[in-house]
């Protein structure tokens, strides 16, 4: 993408019958996050990311607007939501379900959080793609090796800065998905 990274750019891509639709800002923004961290600013980043910010409010409101859309057509569809830590994405559900509160077209949208430490965590996330999970509250654990072809809206609500774990993390939403080419 180019032009101006403040305001994400729409691409339309088209395979076989299936058309899929997504917005992406990776190389610009990602480079714009390691440029802040490297001012050696410890607020730099964590000021946006703060749950209780105008930053993290807007995107949690257009992360779950924009899952409610694609629900409409794709009842599995679910989010990814990578925060900075366990207590960070306690916050980050807090927000979240505030925001059910006051949204109804959200409240029936089911949460789990999924750290290193949740008993038997990754055999939960293995079963993501065949439960009704709709939001998926983690930290750097669905990366490489994992295929939850369901993920359709990732919110990247963390201070992280390695470019392999943010390609990762962009990955798990351009999934093949067979029952297109019906």
């Amino acid at each position: 993408p180019t032009g101006d990274v403040s305001r994400p750019v729409e691409f339309i891509k088209v395979y076989g019958k299936g058309e899929s639709t997504y917005r992406t800002l990776t190389d610009e923004l990602f480079q714009k996050l390691v440029d802040l961290a490297r001012q050696n600013k410890p607020d730099s980043i964590g000021a946006l990311l703060d749950p209780d910010g105008d930053f993290m409010q807007e995107s949690a409101m257009q992360s779950l607007a924009a899952l409610a859309d694609l629900k409409r057509h794709d009842k599995r569809a679910a989010m990814l939501v990578v925060t900075k830590d366990t207590a960070h994405g306690a916050r980050v559900r807090k927000l979240i379900e505030r925001l059910q509160r006051e949204h109804p077209e959200f409240r029936h949208f089911s949460i789990v959080e999924i750290y290193n430490d949740t008993p038997k965590a990754h055999e939960r996330i293995k079963s993501l793609n065949q439960d009704q999970t709709d939001i998926v509250i983690t930290v750097r654990m669905i990366s490489e090796g994992v295929d939850v072809k369901r993920l359709r809206v990732g919110w990247y609500a963390t201070d992280y800065l390695t470019r392999m774990f943010f390609i990762q993390f962009i990955g798990r939403f351009g999934r093949y998905e067979s029952r297109l080419d019906a």
